[in-house]
């Protein structure tokens, strides 16, 4: 992969005003298969003999956690922690030097945001320890798989519906949910005029239609294709 933090092409389409900016995917996730859970010692002896080979190394482990840290060209520093459970291991977001880091902040909600090369590189050392301990599984980015309508919390019968819906929208597009099961999701219409969609913001109309739903507590679940939502 190129060290490089150089613009690429986004995979969503909803404007953060920054093209390197996307939607932070945290954890980065990987299931063990059933009945195949490696120990605590298996583990930690793949991610010593891995890290460094993508660039990566330890700088601590206690309580079954292990933090590892990269950087790059002296510059750009990400650190993250490995936690694993029976069902799998996670990669979390710790802290970041000039990596862009900041909350995107609208209706009281707010949606983590980083340069895409932190989503890019944390997904390669996931793949490569769950390579190393002969899982070839894809590492699952964020709370739950897009398409699992199952997994949104929440929601009754007509959400699941409509995030069903959601889900063959057009980007952008942003879907979020309360506490009470209110939900509201939001795209650009058919047939808005240019201008009109380069003003329209997926993410405010999602939350503000929520939120006088539930009184303010709503939060994003899902913005184009990441979900974002974060476990209450």
């Amino acid at each position: 992969m190129a060290m490089a933090l150089a613009v690429a092409a986004r995979a969503e389409n909803y404007d953060f005003g920054d093209r390197r900016l996307a939607p932070l995917e945290d954890p980065v996730r990987v299931e063990y298969p059933a009945g195949a859970a490696p120990s605590a010692e298996k583990l930690r002896e793949v991610v010593a003999a891995v890290a460094p080979s993508r660039e990566w190394r330890v700088v601590s482990q206690s309580d079954g956690r292990v933090q590892l840290e990269r950087s790059v060209r002296n510059k750009h520093m990400l650190r993250v922690e490995l936690r694993h459970d029976e069902r799998g291991f996670g990669l979390r977001y710790l802290e970041s030097v000039n990596l862009m880091y900041r909350e995107y902040g609208r209706q009281g909600d707010g949606l983590r945001l980083i340069h895409h090369n932190y989503n890019a590189w944390v997904r390669e050392l996931a793949a490569a320890i769950g390579g190393g301990l002969g899982i070839s599984a894809r590492p699952i980015a964020g709370f739950a798989p897009l398409e699992s309508i199952d997994a949104v919390p929440y929601l009754r019968t007509k959400g699941r519906e409509a995030y069903a819906k959601f889900l063959k929208s057009e980007t952008p597009r942003a879907f979020a949910i309360g506490p009470n099961s209110a939900f509201a999701w939001a795209t650009p219409r058919v047939g808005m005029s240019y201008k009109a969609r380069q003003n329209f913001d997926p993410i405010e109309r999602a939350l503000e239609r929520c939120n006088q739903r539930a009184d303010g507590q709503c939060h994003l679940y899902a913005v184009d294709e990441r979900v974002v939502w974060r476990s209450q």
